[in-house]
């Protein structure tokens, strides 16, 4: 299979991916705001060697991250902003809102990102 190493990676990885969706449920950002998930993506693909240009087109919370050269070639978009109006415990299937928090990742942006 092609695309075989990357898919062991991931499953090698899935701690790491696991604990960053969980930790970007925990601190929700609007659009344009996710400095916290900025800073937390962009250290792990900086640890996991990747190359990354952050400060994208001049938005702050924008990046792009490459790693290696030639082919095959593949790329991901990764949301990471919050819904406003949204608030939701995490792990359960009824709808419980967190006091005091006004935006959620109620769309699964979390985990799109990681």
């Amino acid at each position: 299979m092609l695309y075989e190493k990357y898919m062991k990676y991931i499953d090698e990885n899935a701690e790491i991916f696991t604990q960053l969706s969980d930790d970007l449920w925990d601190h929700p950002e609007l659009g344009f705001q996710e400095f916290y998930a900025v800073e937390r993506i962009t250290s792990i693909l900086k640890e996991q060697g990747f190359w990354v240009t952050e400060n994208l087109v001049e938005i702050p919370t924008a990046f792009k991250a490459t790693f290696g050269e030639g082919s095959p070639s593949f790329g991901i978009l990764a949301e990471y902003d919050a819904l406003e109006g949204l608030s939701q415990v995490a792990g359960i299937a009824e709808k419980k809102s967190i006091e005091g928090q006004n935006a959620a990742h109620g769309c699964g942006h979390n985990l799109f990102a990681a």
